[in-house]
């Protein structure tokens, strides 16, 4: 992963699509490499976040088994796994998220302000890449066109993350499809979404170098 500074991206899909665990798989590749992250969640409890790294290194028996073994290339033995591999394999994954520089904070409903303090706190902490968790979990300020609050927040964020030189990645929720002609019946998502269908926050497609979409058929 290889993301410049001073620039952003965002990753969007619809709940349960996995937008937040791509923005995860990109910092947790980083910080395996000890690049300094952070992953700030306005919404998942802590304990979420931490097992989503866990399970994510777990699965990754390539990486897992290369750490392990101190060969960072040419491992292809990835068959005939048995109990004994995965307790090692686990036991090494737990050792790497207690060294791997991935920070995590978690600021349930917060103001934009604080979500933005948040950001400035991790790249003077040294963060290269931060990630924001998502959008919609920011307090929206009553009597305010959701729109326009949308986009002023994913650009308030992505200002801060370039004022301070590092690389933002927000999250962002995919507006729901329906099957009918009017917005209205069932929700339809077995097809791919596109950059479009990032929900009342055009400043997410527009203010991002990269788009991530995130889409389980």
């Amino acid at each position: 992963c290889n993301f410049d500074p001073e620039s952003a991206t965002t990753s969007a899909g619809w709940n349960g699509h996995g937008k937040s665990t791509i923005a995860f798989q990109l910092l947790g590749h980083m910080a395996v490499q000890g690049i300094r992250v952070s992953y700030i969640s306005a919404e998942d409890k802590m304990k979420l976040t931490t097992k989503r790294q866990l399970i994510w290194l777990l699965a990754d028996m390539r990486t897992a088994r290369r750490i392990s073994t101190n060969q960072p290339y040419g491992v292809d033995a990835l068959d005939g796994y048995v109990l004994a591999d995965i307790v090692e394999l686990e036991q090494v994954a737990r050792s790497i998220v207690d060294k791997m520089p991935l920070y995590l904070s978690h600021l349930p409903g917060c103001t934009i302000e604080q979500a933005e303090a948040a950001v400035i706190e991790a790249a003077r902490g040294g963060s290269r890449v931060v990630a924001f968790d998502y959008l919609s979990a920011i307090q929206e300020p009553p009597k305010v066109d959701t729109l326009k609050w949308r986009n002023y927040c994913h650009k308030r964020l992505t200002a801060a993350g370039k004022a301070n030189g590092v690389h933002t990645i927000v999250c962002a929720q995919l507006k729901r499809p329906s099957t009918g002609k009017d917005g209205g019946g069932d929700r339809d998502e077995t097809k791919p979404p596109t950059r479009f269908d990032i929900d009342l926050c055009t400043a997410a497609e527009t203010g991002s170098e990269n788009v991530l979409l995130a889409h389980r058929p």
